[in-house]
């Protein structure tokens, strides 16, 4: 045996290390890409979960005036999920500033919360 590496010089060759250089290189990459992620994620309104067996996706519709919060939106009846209930319409169930507080969400809650929904393994009804 000769000592050397075997096999394609990657990070994923557990037999070729990277260089401390390589390594910069990969964090400066993985920066780069958190700060694409961030300006695209700015610009977003909505964001689609598909659902599989239908054709219409759960939608996070980012609220009006705020930042990070989200709405849940089912996409078929105007509905959005509310966390105590589930379910409601938007037109009939969220008139007052509690009630439409309690159907927005923090992106990082949002998000796993809509593929529960999308998969079906969340139901209405109250919290998970």
């Amino acid at each position: 045996m000769s000592g050397r590496p075997t096999g394609p010089a990657c990070g994923n060759n557990p037999n070729h290390p990277l260089t401390d250089g390589d390594r910069q290189a990969v964090e400066n990459f993985k920066a780069y890409l958190a700060d694409r992620a961030a300006e695209l994620l700015a610009l977003a309104t909505v964001l689609e979960i598909p659902r599989p067996g239908n054709a219409l996706p759960i939608q996070l519709r980012r609220s009006h005036g705020y930042t990070d919060r989200w709405a849940i939106c089912d996409g078929t009846d105007g509905r959005r999920w509310h966390r105590e209930v589930g379910w409601v319409h938007e037109a009939s169930g969220i008139r007052d500033e509690a009630q439409r507080s309690a159907t927005r969400y923090a992106l990082a809650e949002a998000v796993p919360l809509a593929r529960k929904l999308a998969s079906g393994a969340q139901q209405d009804g109250a919290r998970s």
